[in-house]
Protein backbone atom coordinates (compact mmCIF):
# COMPACT_ATOMS: atom_id res chain seq x y z
CA UNK A 1 0.00 0.00 0.00
CA UNK A 2 2.74 2.46 0.94
CA UNK A 3 4.50 1.88 -2.37
CA UNK A 4 1.32 3.12 -4.08
CA UNK A 5 0.95 6.19 -1.85
CA UNK A 6 -1.69 4.68 0.48
CA UNK A 7 -1.19 4.60 4.23
CA UNK A 8 -3.00 2.72 7.03
CA UNK A 9 -3.19 4.27 10.50
CA UNK A 10 -5.07 2.72 13.41
CA UNK A 11 -4.47 1.56 16.98
CA UNK A 12 -4.09 -2.08 15.94
CA UNK A 13 -0.88 -1.34 14.05
CA UNK A 14 2.51 -1.61 15.67
CA UNK A 15 3.87 1.84 16.65
CA UNK A 16 6.74 1.70 14.15
CA UNK A 17 4.28 1.31 11.27
CA UNK A 18 2.09 4.19 12.46
CA UNK A 19 5.16 6.41 12.85
CA UNK A 20 6.31 5.50 9.34
CA UNK A 21 2.92 6.49 7.91
CA UNK A 22 3.04 9.78 9.84
CA UNK A 23 6.53 10.62 8.57
CA UNK A 24 5.62 9.82 4.96
CA UNK A 25 2.40 11.84 5.23
CA UNK A 26 4.22 14.85 6.67
CA UNK A 27 6.66 14.65 3.76
CA UNK A 28 3.74 14.69 1.31
CA UNK A 29 4.43 11.17 0.03
CA UNK A 30 0.94 9.73 0.62
CA UNK A 31 -2.18 10.43 -1.43
CA UNK A 32 -4.65 8.60 0.83
CA UNK A 33 -4.59 7.59 4.50
CA UNK A 34 -7.15 5.06 5.71
CA UNK A 35 -7.30 5.68 9.43
CA UNK A 36 -9.35 5.84 12.58
CA UNK A 37 -9.64 8.70 15.06
CA UNK A 38 -6.07 7.96 16.22
CA UNK A 39 -5.06 10.12 13.25
CA UNK A 40 -7.06 13.01 14.68
CA UNK A 41 -5.09 13.31 17.91
CA UNK A 42 -1.62 14.73 18.31
CA UNK A 43 -0.37 14.08 14.76
CA UNK A 44 0.43 17.01 12.47
CA UNK A 45 -0.48 15.51 9.10
CA UNK A 46 -1.53 17.66 6.12
CA UNK A 47 -4.94 16.42 4.92
CA UNK A 48 -7.08 18.24 2.37
CA UNK A 49 -10.19 16.04 2.52
CA UNK A 50 -11.57 14.00 5.41
CA UNK A 51 -13.97 11.21 4.42
CA UNK A 52 -16.17 9.59 7.08
CA UNK A 53 -17.24 6.11 5.99
CA UNK A 54 -19.71 6.09 8.89
CA UNK A 55 -20.91 8.47 11.58
CA UNK A 56 -21.34 5.87 14.32
CA UNK A 57 -18.64 4.24 16.40
CA UNK A 58 -18.28 1.24 18.70
CA UNK A 59 -16.83 2.48 22.00
CA UNK A 60 -16.03 -0.96 23.44
CA UNK A 61 -19.48 -1.47 24.91
CA UNK A 62 -22.05 -0.13 22.45
CA UNK A 63 -22.34 1.57 19.07
CA UNK A 64 -23.37 5.24 19.18
CA UNK A 65 -23.41 8.26 16.86
CA UNK A 66 -20.17 10.25 17.12
CA UNK A 67 -20.10 13.02 19.71
CA UNK A 68 -19.79 16.50 18.20
CA UNK A 69 -16.39 16.90 19.83
CA UNK A 70 -15.12 13.63 18.32
CA UNK A 71 -16.50 14.55 14.90
CA UNK A 72 -14.86 17.98 14.96
CA UNK A 73 -11.55 16.53 16.19
CA UNK A 74 -11.35 14.33 13.09
CA UNK A 75 -12.96 16.75 10.63
CA UNK A 76 -10.63 19.49 11.84
CA UNK A 77 -7.75 17.74 10.10
CA UNK A 78 -9.08 18.95 6.72
CA UNK A 79 -7.28 21.98 5.31
CA UNK A 80 -4.16 22.32 7.45
CA UNK A 81 -2.71 25.80 7.87
CA UNK A 82 0.42 26.25 5.81
CA UNK A 83 -0.59 23.51 3.38
CA UNK A 84 -4.10 24.31 2.08
CA UNK A 85 -6.32 27.38 1.86
CA UNK A 86 -9.45 25.26 2.38
CA UNK A 87 -10.47 21.75 3.33
CA UNK A 88 -13.37 19.40 2.64
CA UNK A 89 -15.33 17.07 4.88
CA UNK A 90 -17.43 14.31 3.30
CA UNK A 91 -19.59 11.59 4.85
CA UNK A 92 -20.86 8.48 3.10
CA UNK A 93 -24.47 7.45 3.51
CA UNK A 94 -25.02 4.04 5.16
CA UNK A 95 -24.27 1.15 2.80
CA UNK A 96 -27.88 -0.12 2.75
CA UNK A 97 -29.14 3.38 1.88
CA UNK A 98 -26.74 3.56 -1.06
CA UNK A 99 -27.81 0.12 -2.26
CA UNK A 100 -31.50 1.03 -2.06
CA UNK A 101 -30.87 4.25 -4.00
CA UNK A 102 -29.36 2.12 -6.77
CA UNK A 103 -32.48 -0.03 -6.77
CA UNK A 104 -34.68 3.09 -6.97
CA UNK A 105 -32.69 4.29 -9.99
CA UNK A 106 -32.95 0.99 -11.87
CA UNK A 107 -34.63 1.88 -15.23
CA UNK A 108 -35.92 -1.64 -16.00
CA UNK A 109 -39.24 -2.15 -14.08
CA UNK A 110 -39.12 -5.97 -14.34
CA UNK A 111 -35.56 -6.16 -13.03
CA UNK A 112 -36.39 -3.63 -10.34
CA UNK A 113 -39.26 -5.79 -9.01
CA UNK A 114 -36.93 -8.76 -8.64
CA UNK A 115 -34.33 -6.79 -6.66
CA UNK A 116 -34.41 -7.22 -2.86
CA UNK A 117 -34.08 -4.03 -0.85
CA UNK A 118 -31.16 -3.94 1.56
CA UNK A 119 -31.73 -3.79 5.31
CA UNK A 120 -29.55 -2.03 7.91
CA UNK A 121 -27.16 -4.26 9.88
CA UNK A 122 -28.77 -5.83 12.93
CA UNK A 123 -25.68 -5.38 15.11
CA UNK A 124 -22.94 -2.78 15.48
CA UNK A 125 -24.88 -0.07 13.65
CA UNK A 126 -26.59 3.20 14.51
CA UNK A 127 -28.49 4.90 11.66
CA UNK A 128 -27.45 8.33 10.36
CA UNK A 129 -28.48 10.54 7.47
CA UNK A 130 -27.79 13.99 6.01
CA UNK A 131 -29.40 15.74 8.98
CA UNK A 132 -27.02 13.87 11.32
CA UNK A 133 -24.06 15.10 9.30
CA UNK A 134 -25.34 18.68 9.30
CA UNK A 135 -25.98 18.60 13.04
CA UNK A 136 -22.47 17.35 13.76
CA UNK A 137 -21.05 20.00 11.44
CA UNK A 138 -22.83 22.96 13.06
CA UNK A 139 -23.61 22.07 16.68
CA UNK A 140 -21.32 23.40 19.44
CA UNK A 141 -19.04 20.75 20.98
CA UNK A 142 -20.01 19.19 24.27
CA UNK A 143 -18.64 20.83 27.40
CA UNK A 144 -15.40 19.47 28.76
CA UNK A 145 -15.76 17.86 32.16
CA UNK A 146 -12.97 17.35 34.65
CA UNK A 147 -12.10 13.67 35.14
CA UNK A 148 -9.64 14.14 38.00
CA UNK A 149 -9.34 10.97 40.06
CA UNK A 150 -7.52 9.90 43.19
CA UNK A 151 -5.83 6.51 43.39
CA UNK A 152 -3.02 4.75 45.21
CA UNK A 153 -0.59 5.40 42.37
CA UNK A 154 -0.96 9.18 42.42
CA UNK A 155 -0.70 9.26 46.22
CA UNK A 156 2.33 6.97 46.33
CA UNK A 157 4.10 9.00 43.63
CA UNK A 158 3.71 12.17 45.70
CA UNK A 159 4.91 10.33 48.81
CA UNK A 160 7.99 9.05 46.95
CA UNK A 161 8.71 12.56 45.65
CA UNK A 162 8.45 14.03 49.17
CA UNK A 163 10.76 11.31 50.52
CA UNK A 164 13.30 11.92 47.74
CA UNK A 165 13.30 15.62 48.67
CA UNK A 166 14.05 14.75 52.31
CA UNK A 167 10.54 15.62 53.51
CA UNK A 168 8.16 13.66 55.70
CA UNK A 169 5.93 11.30 53.65
CA UNK A 170 2.86 13.14 54.99
CA UNK A 171 3.90 16.02 52.73
CA UNK A 172 2.78 13.77 49.86
CA UNK A 173 -0.76 13.70 51.25
CA UNK A 174 -0.71 17.47 51.72
CA UNK A 175 0.49 17.90 48.12
CA UNK A 176 -2.45 15.81 46.91
CA UNK A 177 -4.91 17.90 48.93
CA UNK A 178 -3.45 21.08 47.44
CA UNK A 179 -3.69 19.55 43.97
CA UNK A 180 -7.35 18.72 44.58
CA UNK A 181 -8.06 22.30 45.62
CA UNK A 182 -6.61 23.54 42.31
CA UNK A 183 -8.43 20.95 40.17
CA UNK A 184 -11.45 21.73 37.99
CA UNK A 185 -13.67 19.37 40.02
CA UNK A 186 -16.76 20.92 41.60
CA UNK A 187 -16.63 21.85 45.32
CA UNK A 188 -18.71 18.77 46.18
CA UNK A 189 -16.43 16.54 44.10
CA UNK A 190 -13.35 18.04 45.77
CA UNK A 191 -14.75 17.17 49.21
CA UNK A 192 -15.46 13.60 48.08
CA UNK A 193 -12.02 13.21 46.48
CA UNK A 194 -10.31 14.57 49.62
CA UNK A 195 -12.24 12.05 51.72
CA UNK A 196 -11.15 9.27 49.36
CA UNK A 197 -7.51 10.43 49.59
CA UNK A 198 -7.65 10.06 53.38
CA UNK A 199 -9.09 6.55 53.05
CA UNK A 200 -6.38 5.56 50.54
CA UNK A 201 -3.71 7.00 52.84
CA UNK A 202 -4.95 4.80 55.68
CA UNK A 203 -4.96 1.77 53.36
CA UNK A 204 -1.27 2.38 52.55
CA UNK A 205 -0.59 2.34 56.30
CA UNK A 206 -2.65 -0.82 56.80
CA UNK A 207 -0.82 -2.57 53.93
CA UNK A 208 2.59 -1.68 55.39
CA UNK A 209 3.62 0.35 52.32
CA UNK A 210 3.94 3.24 54.78
CA UNK A 211 5.44 2.44 58.18
CA UNK A 212 5.70 4.39 61.43
CA UNK A 213 9.04 4.40 63.24
CA UNK A 214 9.89 6.56 66.25
CA UNK A 215 6.87 8.74 65.65
CA UNK A 216 7.79 9.39 62.01
CA UNK A 217 6.44 7.87 58.80
CA UNK A 218 8.59 6.28 56.11
CA UNK A 219 8.17 4.11 53.04
CA UNK A 220 8.74 0.40 53.57
CA UNK A 221 12.55 0.15 53.06
CA UNK A 222 12.23 -3.33 51.51
CA UNK A 223 10.27 -1.95 48.55
CA UNK A 224 12.21 -0.89 45.43
CA UNK A 225 12.56 2.86 44.88
CA UNK A 226 10.39 2.73 41.75
CA UNK A 227 7.63 0.62 43.37
CA UNK A 228 4.41 1.65 41.66
CA UNK A 229 0.67 1.37 42.28
CA UNK A 230 -0.63 2.90 39.05
CA UNK A 231 -3.66 0.66 38.70
CA UNK A 232 -6.96 0.83 40.54
CA UNK A 233 -6.39 -2.61 42.09
CA UNK A 234 -2.61 -2.44 42.58
CA UNK A 235 -2.88 -2.59 46.36
CA UNK A 236 -5.21 -5.57 45.99
CA UNK A 237 -2.38 -7.30 44.09
CA UNK A 238 0.08 -6.57 46.90
CA UNK A 239 -2.31 -7.96 49.52
CA UNK A 240 -3.20 -10.97 47.37
CA UNK A 241 0.44 -11.93 46.89
CA UNK A 242 0.80 -12.14 50.66
CA UNK A 243 -1.46 -15.22 50.44
CA UNK A 244 0.60 -16.87 47.68
CA UNK A 245 3.32 -19.32 48.68
CA UNK A 246 6.65 -18.26 47.07
CA UNK A 247 7.86 -21.87 47.29
CA UNK A 248 4.89 -23.28 45.37
CA UNK A 249 5.90 -24.87 42.03
CA UNK A 250 3.34 -22.74 40.17
CA UNK A 251 4.18 -19.53 42.06
CA UNK A 252 5.43 -17.47 39.10
CA UNK A 253 2.37 -18.22 36.97
CA UNK A 254 0.04 -17.56 39.91
CA UNK A 255 1.59 -14.11 40.35
CA UNK A 256 1.17 -13.58 36.61
CA UNK A 257 -2.51 -14.59 36.88
CA UNK A 258 -3.07 -11.99 39.58
CA UNK A 259 -1.24 -9.32 37.58
CA UNK A 260 -3.38 -9.94 34.50
CA UNK A 261 -6.55 -9.99 36.61
CA UNK A 262 -6.19 -6.37 37.78
CA UNK A 263 -5.70 -5.01 34.24
CA UNK A 264 -8.47 -3.80 31.94
CA UNK A 265 -9.80 -6.44 29.55
CA UNK A 266 -8.36 -6.15 26.02
CA UNK A 267 -11.66 -7.35 24.55
CA UNK A 268 -10.51 -8.16 20.97
CA UNK A 269 -7.71 -10.37 22.32
CA UNK A 270 -10.03 -12.22 24.69
CA UNK A 271 -12.59 -12.78 21.93
CA UNK A 272 -9.78 -14.12 19.72
CA UNK A 273 -8.89 -16.68 22.41
CA UNK A 274 -12.54 -17.61 22.86
CA UNK A 275 -13.22 -17.96 19.12
CA UNK A 276 -10.10 -20.09 18.67
CA UNK A 277 -11.09 -22.44 21.51
CA UNK A 278 -14.69 -22.64 20.25
CA UNK A 279 -13.55 -23.49 16.73
CA UNK A 280 -11.31 -26.26 18.04
CA UNK A 281 -14.07 -27.70 20.20
CA UNK A 282 -16.57 -27.49 17.35
CA UNK A 283 -14.25 -29.42 15.04
CA UNK A 284 -13.64 -32.01 17.76
CA UNK A 285 -17.38 -32.53 18.38
CA UNK A 286 -18.13 -32.63 14.66
CA UNK A 287 -15.49 -35.33 14.14
CA UNK A 288 -17.06 -37.29 16.99
CA UNK A 289 -20.46 -37.17 15.28
CA UNK A 290 -22.19 -35.02 17.92
CA UNK A 291 -25.52 -33.58 16.62
CA UNK A 292 -25.50 -29.95 15.51
CA UNK A 293 -27.75 -28.64 18.31
CA UNK A 294 -25.57 -30.27 20.97
CA UNK A 295 -22.42 -28.89 19.35
CA UNK A 296 -23.81 -25.35 19.40
CA UNK A 297 -24.90 -25.68 23.03
CA UNK A 298 -21.49 -27.04 24.03
CA UNK A 299 -19.43 -24.24 22.45
CA UNK A 300 -21.68 -21.54 23.94
CA UNK A 301 -20.31 -22.52 27.33
CA UNK A 302 -16.69 -21.87 26.28
CA UNK A 303 -15.24 -18.52 27.32
CA UNK A 304 -11.69 -17.21 27.28
CA UNK A 305 -9.11 -18.75 29.68
CA UNK A 306 -9.34 -17.52 33.28
CA UNK A 307 -6.43 -19.08 35.25
CA UNK A 308 -6.96 -19.33 39.04
CA UNK A 309 -10.35 -17.64 38.60
CA UNK A 310 -12.05 -19.28 41.62
CA UNK A 311 -9.29 -18.27 44.04
CA UNK A 312 -9.07 -14.76 42.57
CA UNK A 313 -12.82 -14.13 42.75
CA UNK A 314 -13.03 -15.50 46.31
CA UNK A 315 -10.19 -13.30 47.55
CA UNK A 316 -11.45 -10.19 45.79
CA UNK A 317 -15.02 -10.53 47.04
CA UNK A 318 -13.73 -10.57 50.61
CA UNK A 319 -11.18 -7.84 49.87
CA UNK A 320 -13.65 -5.31 48.48
CA UNK A 321 -16.09 -5.95 51.36
CA UNK A 322 -13.71 -4.11 53.70
CA UNK A 323 -12.57 -1.47 51.17
CA UNK A 324 -15.37 1.09 50.79
CA UNK A 325 -13.60 2.97 47.98
CA UNK A 326 -13.97 -0.11 45.77
CA UNK A 327 -17.73 -0.26 46.24
CA UNK A 328 -18.27 1.93 43.18
CA UNK A 329 -15.82 0.08 40.94
CA UNK A 330 -17.94 -1.24 38.07
CA UNK A 331 -15.15 -3.32 36.60
CA UNK A 332 -13.93 -5.33 39.57
CA UNK A 333 -11.40 -8.11 39.04
CA UNK A 334 -10.98 -9.63 35.56
CA UNK A 335 -9.13 -12.99 35.42
CA UNK A 336 -7.56 -13.72 32.03
CA UNK A 337 -4.55 -15.51 30.61
CA UNK A 338 -3.16 -13.82 27.50
CA UNK A 339 0.43 -13.32 28.67
CA UNK A 340 0.27 -16.68 30.45
CA UNK A 341 -0.67 -18.48 27.23
CA UNK A 342 2.30 -16.93 25.45
CA UNK A 343 4.83 -17.62 28.21
CA UNK A 344 3.55 -21.07 29.14
CA UNK A 345 3.57 -22.14 25.51
CA UNK A 346 7.06 -20.67 24.84
CA UNK A 347 5.53 -18.49 22.10
CA UNK A 348 7.10 -15.38 20.67
CA UNK A 349 5.15 -12.25 19.78
CA UNK A 350 4.74 -13.28 16.13
CA UNK A 351 3.72 -16.79 17.22
CA UNK A 352 0.99 -15.28 19.41
CA UNK A 353 -0.27 -13.09 16.57
CA UNK A 354 -0.53 -16.16 14.31
CA UNK A 355 -2.03 -18.36 17.03
CA UNK A 356 -4.88 -15.94 17.75
CA UNK A 357 -5.26 -14.55 14.24
CA UNK A 358 -4.44 -10.94 15.18
CA UNK A 359 -2.88 -9.38 12.06
CA UNK A 360 -5.00 -6.25 12.60
CA UNK A 361 -4.53 -6.05 16.36
CA UNK A 362 -0.77 -6.43 16.79
CA UNK A 363 -0.58 -3.00 18.40
CA UNK A 364 -3.21 -3.93 20.99
CA UNK A 365 -1.32 -7.11 21.87
CA UNK A 366 1.95 -5.17 22.17
CA UNK A 367 0.39 -2.57 24.47
CA UNK A 368 -1.23 -5.21 26.66
CA UNK A 369 1.96 -7.27 27.05
CA UNK A 370 3.85 -4.05 27.80
CA UNK A 371 1.35 -3.27 30.56
CA UNK A 372 1.77 -6.74 32.06
CA UNK A 373 5.57 -6.37 31.94
CA UNK A 374 5.56 -2.96 33.65
CA UNK A 375 3.08 -4.15 36.25
CA UNK A 376 5.18 -7.19 37.16
CA UNK A 377 8.40 -5.19 37.12
CA UNK A 378 7.19 -2.40 39.42
CA UNK A 379 4.32 -3.77 41.51
CA UNK A 380 5.59 -7.12 42.75
CA UNK A 381 7.33 -6.82 46.14
CA UNK A 382 10.89 -8.21 46.42
CA UNK A 383 9.74 -11.17 48.54
CA UNK A 384 7.94 -12.55 45.48
CA UNK A 385 10.67 -11.83 42.90
CA UNK A 386 11.71 -15.48 42.74
CA UNK A 387 14.13 -16.71 40.04
CA UNK A 388 11.20 -18.25 38.16
CA UNK A 389 9.30 -14.95 38.20
CA UNK A 390 12.42 -13.05 37.14
CA UNK A 391 12.63 -15.43 34.17
CA UNK A 392 8.99 -14.70 33.26
CA UNK A 393 9.52 -10.94 33.48
CA UNK A 394 12.69 -11.18 31.38
CA UNK A 395 10.94 -13.39 28.81
CA UNK A 396 8.19 -10.78 28.46
CA UNK A 397 10.76 -8.05 27.99
CA UNK A 398 12.62 -10.06 25.36
CA UNK A 399 9.38 -10.70 23.45
CA UNK A 400 8.58 -6.97 23.47
CA UNK A 401 12.13 -6.02 22.50
CA UNK A 402 12.00 -8.12 19.33
CA UNK A 403 8.99 -6.07 18.20
CA UNK A 404 9.73 -2.48 19.22
CA UNK A 405 12.56 -1.52 21.58
CA UNK A 406 11.66 2.18 21.52
CA UNK A 407 8.65 1.67 23.81
CA UNK A 408 10.70 -0.25 26.36
CA UNK A 409 13.60 2.18 26.24
CA UNK A 410 11.37 5.22 26.70
CA UNK A 411 9.59 3.66 29.66
CA UNK A 412 12.86 2.53 31.27
CA UNK A 413 14.34 5.99 30.69
CA UNK A 414 11.39 7.58 32.51
CA UNK A 415 11.46 4.95 35.26
CA UNK A 416 15.18 5.39 35.92
CA UNK A 417 15.03 9.17 35.51
CA UNK A 418 16.42 10.90 32.44
CA UNK A 419 19.85 12.47 32.85
CA UNK A 420 18.98 16.12 33.35
CA UNK A 421 22.07 17.30 35.20
CA UNK A 422 25.78 16.53 35.41
CA UNK A 423 25.40 14.36 38.50
CA UNK A 424 22.80 12.02 36.95
CA UNK A 425 24.69 11.99 33.65
CA UNK A 426 27.83 10.91 35.49
CA UNK A 427 26.03 7.93 37.02
CA UNK A 428 24.27 6.07 34.19
CA UNK A 429 22.06 3.08 34.82
CA UNK A 430 23.87 -0.28 34.93
CA UNK A 431 21.63 -3.12 33.74
CA UNK A 432 23.97 -5.64 35.39
CA UNK A 433 23.61 -4.08 38.86
CA UNK A 434 20.96 -6.66 39.78
CA UNK A 435 22.76 -9.93 38.89
CA UNK A 436 19.68 -12.16 39.11
CA UNK A 437 17.53 -9.93 36.89
CA UNK A 438 20.48 -9.41 34.51
CA UNK A 439 21.09 -13.15 34.11
CA UNK A 440 17.35 -13.68 33.57
CA UNK A 441 17.35 -11.05 30.82
CA UNK A 442 20.32 -12.67 29.06
CA UNK A 443 18.63 -16.09 29.15
CA UNK A 444 15.34 -14.63 27.93
CA UNK A 445 16.99 -12.87 24.98
CA UNK A 446 18.91 -16.06 24.18
CA UNK A 447 15.72 -18.14 24.25
CA UNK A 448 13.99 -15.60 21.99
CA UNK A 449 16.87 -15.97 19.53
CA UNK A 450 16.75 -19.79 19.61
CA UNK A 451 12.96 -19.77 19.25
CA UNK A 452 13.25 -17.61 16.12
CA UNK A 453 16.00 -19.83 14.68
CA UNK A 454 13.93 -22.95 15.37
CA UNK A 455 10.95 -21.54 13.47
CA UNK A 456 13.09 -20.24 10.58
CA UNK A 457 12.13 -16.62 11.34
CA UNK A 458 15.51 -15.25 10.25
CA UNK A 459 14.52 -11.58 10.31
CA UNK A 460 13.13 -11.98 13.80
CA UNK A 461 16.31 -13.76 14.88
CA UNK A 462 18.44 -10.93 13.51
CA UNK A 463 16.36 -8.47 15.55
CA UNK A 464 17.43 -10.36 18.71
CA UNK A 465 21.09 -9.46 18.16
CA UNK A 466 23.28 -6.48 18.92
CA UNK A 467 26.11 -5.40 16.58
CA UNK A 468 29.59 -6.08 17.97
CA UNK A 469 31.50 -3.26 19.67
CA UNK A 470 35.33 -3.34 19.75
CA UNK A 471 35.33 -1.83 23.25
CA UNK A 472 38.68 -2.02 24.97
CA UNK A 473 39.51 -5.66 24.36
CA UNK A 474 39.82 -5.94 20.61
CA UNK A 475 38.09 -8.43 18.34
CA UNK A 476 36.99 -11.59 20.19
CA UNK A 477 37.35 -13.94 17.24
CA UNK A 478 40.50 -15.67 16.17
CA UNK A 479 41.28 -16.52 12.57
CA UNK A 480 38.64 -14.08 11.28
CA UNK A 481 38.33 -14.32 7.54
CA UNK A 482 39.55 -11.31 5.53
CA UNK A 483 36.22 -11.00 3.65
CA UNK A 484 34.36 -10.21 6.87
CA UNK A 485 32.42 -13.49 7.02
CA UNK A 486 33.29 -13.76 10.71
CA UNK A 487 32.38 -10.14 11.48
CA UNK A 488 29.88 -10.29 14.37
CA UNK A 489 28.25 -7.06 13.24
CA UNK A 490 27.17 -8.69 9.95
CA UNK A 491 24.61 -11.16 11.35
CA UNK A 492 21.61 -10.44 9.18
CA UNK A 493 18.81 -12.82 8.12
CA UNK A 494 20.79 -14.22 5.18
CA UNK A 495 23.87 -15.01 7.23
CA UNK A 496 21.85 -16.60 10.04
CA UNK A 497 20.07 -18.86 7.56
CA UNK A 498 23.43 -19.86 6.04
CA UNK A 499 24.94 -20.53 9.49
CA UNK A 500 22.06 -22.81 10.44
CA UNK A 501 22.10 -24.72 7.12
CA UNK A 502 24.81 -27.27 8.18
CA UNK A 503 22.98 -28.00 11.43
CA UNK A 504 19.64 -28.45 9.66
CA UNK A 505 21.23 -30.65 7.00
CA UNK A 506 22.35 -33.08 9.70
CA UNK A 507 19.55 -32.88 12.26
CA UNK A 508 16.57 -31.79 10.17
CA UNK A 509 15.26 -29.21 12.64
CA UNK A 510 16.26 -27.22 15.71
CA UNK A 511 14.34 -28.03 18.89
CA UNK A 512 12.89 -25.39 21.19
CA UNK A 513 10.81 -26.69 24.07
CA UNK A 514 11.05 -27.07 27.83
CA UNK A 515 14.44 -28.79 27.55
CA UNK A 516 15.99 -25.84 25.71
CA UNK A 517 15.23 -23.62 28.71
CA UNK A 518 16.93 -25.90 31.25
CA UNK A 519 19.78 -24.18 33.07
CA UNK A 520 22.47 -26.72 32.21
CA UNK A 521 22.09 -26.00 28.47
CA UNK A 522 23.12 -22.36 28.97
CA UNK A 523 26.28 -20.91 30.49
CA UNK A 524 26.95 -17.24 31.21
CA UNK A 525 30.49 -16.55 32.43
CA UNK A 526 32.23 -13.21 33.08
CA UNK A 527 35.55 -12.96 31.22
CA UNK A 528 36.28 -9.29 32.01
CA UNK A 529 34.65 -6.47 33.97
CA UNK A 530 31.28 -5.77 32.34
CA UNK A 531 31.80 -8.48 29.72
CA UNK A 532 30.29 -12.00 29.66
CA UNK A 533 30.65 -15.00 27.36
CA UNK A 534 27.42 -16.89 26.62
CA UNK A 535 27.06 -20.44 25.25
CA UNK A 536 23.88 -22.34 24.57
CA UNK A 537 23.51 -25.96 23.45
CA UNK A 538 21.43 -26.49 20.30
CA UNK A 539 19.03 -29.42 20.57
CA UNK A 540 17.08 -31.62 18.21
CA UNK A 541 13.25 -31.62 18.37
CA UNK A 542 11.83 -33.52 21.33
CA UNK A 543 11.62 -37.31 20.97
CA UNK A 544 9.60 -38.96 23.80
CA UNK A 545 11.47 -41.50 25.87
CA UNK A 546 10.19 -44.99 26.74
CA UNK A 547 8.45 -43.68 29.87
CA UNK A 548 6.24 -41.45 27.72
CA UNK A 549 4.65 -44.55 26.18
CA UNK A 550 3.07 -45.21 29.58
CA UNK A 551 1.56 -41.74 29.84
CA UNK A 552 4.33 -39.88 31.69
CA UNK A 553 7.92 -38.89 31.23
CA UNK A 554 10.49 -38.25 33.93
CA UNK A 555 13.06 -35.54 33.05
CA UNK A 556 15.63 -37.53 35.02
CA UNK A 557 14.95 -40.74 33.07
CA UNK A 558 18.36 -41.80 31.62
CA UNK A 559 16.56 -43.22 28.57
CA UNK A 560 14.70 -39.97 27.86
CA UNK A 561 15.93 -38.02 24.86
CA UNK A 562 18.12 -35.07 25.90
CA UNK A 563 18.33 -33.74 22.37
CA UNK A 564 22.01 -32.76 22.67
CA UNK A 565 23.76 -32.41 19.30
CA UNK A 566 27.18 -31.04 20.21
CA UNK A 567 26.37 -27.81 18.39
CA UNK A 568 26.53 -24.56 20.36
CA UNK A 569 25.52 -20.98 19.88
CA UNK A 570 28.24 -18.64 21.15
CA UNK A 571 27.69 -14.99 22.00
CA UNK A 572 29.04 -12.16 24.10
CA UNK A 573 27.47 -9.45 26.26
CA UNK A 574 29.74 -6.42 26.33
CA UNK A 575 28.79 -3.47 28.56
CA UNK A 576 32.24 -1.88 28.78
CA UNK A 577 31.30 1.11 26.68
CA UNK A 578 27.62 1.35 27.64
CA UNK A 579 26.11 -0.15 30.79
CA UNK A 580 22.54 0.57 29.61
CA UNK A 581 22.57 -0.15 25.87
CA UNK A 582 19.66 0.41 23.54
CA UNK A 583 18.20 -2.78 22.12
CA UNK A 584 19.37 -6.37 22.72
CA UNK A 585 22.35 -7.33 24.87
CA UNK A 586 23.57 -10.33 22.84
CA UNK A 587 26.22 -10.11 20.14
CA UNK A 588 26.48 -13.41 18.26
CA UNK A 589 29.96 -14.79 17.66
CA UNK A 590 29.33 -18.16 16.03
CA UNK A 591 27.04 -21.15 15.53
CA UNK A 592 29.32 -24.16 15.37
CA UNK A 593 29.70 -27.88 15.89
CA UNK A 594 31.95 -28.94 18.74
Amino acid sequence: YLAHGIGLHHAGLLPRYRLLVERLAQAGQLKVICGTDTLGVGVNVPIRTVLFTQLCKYDGERTEILAVRDFLQIAGRAGRAGFDTEGFVVAQAPAHVIENLRIDQEPDPKKKRRMVRAKPPERGFKPWDRSTFERLSTAPPEALKSRFTVDHGRLLTLVQRATADGLDPTEGLESLRALLARSHASPAEQVELTRKADVLWQSLLDAGVLQERAGALRLDPTLPQDFSLHHALSLCLVDALATVDPDAPDHAFEVLAWAEAILENPTPLLHAQQNRDRARKLAELKAAGVPYEERVAAIEEIGWPRPHADAIYAFFNEYRRTRPWLAGEDAGIRPKGIAREMLEGFLGFSDMVRELGLPRAEGLLLRYLGEVYRLLDQNVPPTHRTPALEDLIAALRAALATVDTSLLEEWERLRNGAATDEESAAAPVDVSANPRAFQARIRAELHALVRALASGAWEEAAACLRPFSMGGGGHPLRNASPDGADDPSAWDATRLEAAMAPFLAVHGALGFDTRARLVHHTTVRPDAPHRWTVRHALLTPHQPGPAALHGFEDPDDPDADDGATGWTLEAVVDLREDTHPRGPLLTLLAIRDA
